[in-house]
């Protein structure tokens, strides 16, 4: 009777395991023990066939699972470049459109200090434009698309600009807005 029980188990586990019900069958059996007939060698072997074939599952799911986040991440990332690409569009318009006016303006008689705002305006627009090219490189840098070029630089030129940006500003608050450049400093 024993004998004719353990085959029915095995035979019900054997049905389990062929209708996928792997955790179930796992739970039914006990840990490894010494086999004392056929039988026990039988559900022995059964028990070392669901243990791989209950690995081999999960490394499927896990497999499955690292597909299914690719996927995300790749649409995930073509939806950004679509968007950086709308957006340059949008964006890079009517920041042509002012730096086309602050021309316009620069092209015509103008007082000292309405020259002195057009030339900020031109300045300004073309620091938002630079800025505005600058993010949407940063996206073609991290796909891999921008080579990054080794080019002179022109410090001085530069703190010009900013002091050109912030001395509008800080003149608004009440501050003033004064800077000195150390001479020993290469200008590129």
């Amino acid at each position: 009777r024993s004998m004719v029980r353990s085959i029915r188990k095995l035979t019900q586990s054997a049905e389990w395991i062929a209708n996928g019900k792997l955790y179930v069958v796992l739970d039914d059996f006990g840990g490894d023990h010494e086999p004392r007939h056929e039988v026990d060698q039988l559900e022995n072997s059964l028990k070392k066939m669901l243990d791989q074939l209950t690995q081999a599952h999960e490394l499927r799911l896990i497999a499955v699972e690292a597909e299914y986040e690719r996927e995300k991440l790749e649409q995930s990332s073509e939806a950004k470049e679509r968007f950086f690409a709308n957006m340059s569009h949008e964006i890079r318009t009517p920041m042509n459109a002012i730096l086309g006016m602050a021309e316009l303006l620069l092209n015509e008689p103008l007082e000292e200090k309405e020259a002195k705002f057009a030339s900020d305006i031109k300045l300004a627009s073309e620091s938002l434009l630079n800025i505005i090219n600058d993010i949407l490189d940063l996206s073609k840098l991290e796909s891999g698309k921008l080579p990054l070029l080794n080019v002179h630089y022109d410090l001085w030129a530069l703190l010009d600009h900013l002091q050109s940006l912030c001395f509008f500003r800080a003149g608004k608050k009440g501050l003033a807005f004064h800077y000195e450049r150390d001479e020993s400093v290469p200008q590129y």
